[in-house]
């Protein structure tokens, strides 16, 4: 029992530390601070990478830790930890969100520059330059992740646009706190901050013009596959059927409901 608990004190350590240096976003907002300064390698190699880097850990953690040998409260870390394993592997290999979500970059690059300047973990003067990194580290990011889009359901290809499309604002009023605290910096901070508003104007003309050719497919993933959310990712006893009708049991309870308080309230009027 021993070794295996240290086995999965080691591969539990790992998998925190590889998963938010893969997602610099993700370790800001979960108060990591070590990649603040940073966007996610969301090229294809990157990518690509990361699936690698699962498969490998996936097949490593269930070689060396027989679960059974956990004490209980373990198994449960062991239970959710091979859950979110599976639930990224899904999205990354077979779903393939990131080649058909066309709003998950703008939506990165906005929310690592929101946590940074909303967040006051640090003072804003030690917040400054991770912010100014993120600036200036938009337009490469925006314009490698367009590689990853294949065939963008035209509901996603509209969310993107409206999600870009509130980016130079933003920026604006990002830059505009920024040289107010630090007017001796202005001429850096404008600069910045004009990288970052090309970047956004350069997806917007992609989404616009260039990934027409893209656009097709349904953003739902299936029935097969949201069963295998529910059972591997959310852990819930229930498939897509069983999930439907517990929701219409529900419906029904309502309308029963909100038609008994409408007959105590007015008998002679309905409640819809």
């Amino acid at each position: 029992m021993i070794e295996s608990v240290r086995q999965f004190g080691a591969l539990r350590e790992e998998f925190v530390e590889i998963t938010l240096r893969h997602n610099p976003v993700a370790a800001t907002m979960a108060g990591i601070h070590d990649y603040d300064a940073l966007l996610p390698d969301d090229t294809p190699d990157g990518v690509r990478e990361r699936c690698a880097w699962l498969r490998d850990f996936d097949q490593r953690l269930v070689a060396a830790v027989p679960w059974q040998d956990l004490p209980a409260e373990q198994r449960v870390d062991f239970a959710v930890m091979r859950s979110r394993v599976a639930s990224m592997r899904a999205d990354l290999e077979e779903i393939r969100r990131h080649t058909r979500y066309a709003a998950m970059y703008p939506e990165t690059a906005l929310t690592g520059l929101f946590l940074l300047i909303a967040r006051p973990f640090a003072p804003l003067e030690e917040r400054k330059e991770p912010i100014l990194s993120r600036l200036m580290a938009i337009p490469d990011y925006l314009a490698a992740a367009r590689a990853n889009l294949e065939e963008v359901p035209a509901v996603y290809r509209d969310i993107a646009a409206e999600v870009n499309a509130t980016g130079p604002a933003f920026v604006d009023g990002l830059a505009g706190e920024l040289i107010r605290a630090f007017p001796g910096e202005a001429e850096r901070i404008e600069h910045a901050a004009s990288r970052a508003r090309i970047g956004f104007i350069h997806y917007q003309e992609f989404l616009d013009r260039d990934i027409k050719g893209r656009v097709g497919g349904s953003f739902a993933i299936g029935e097969r596959w949201m069963n295998y959310k529910l059972e591997r990712e959310h852990l819930l006893p229930f498939d897509c059927r069983a999930l439907e009708e517990l929701g219409r049991e529900h419906i029904e309870r309502t309308r029963v409901a909100l038609e008994a308080a409408a007959a105590r309230i007015d008998p002679a009027r309905s409640w819809r």
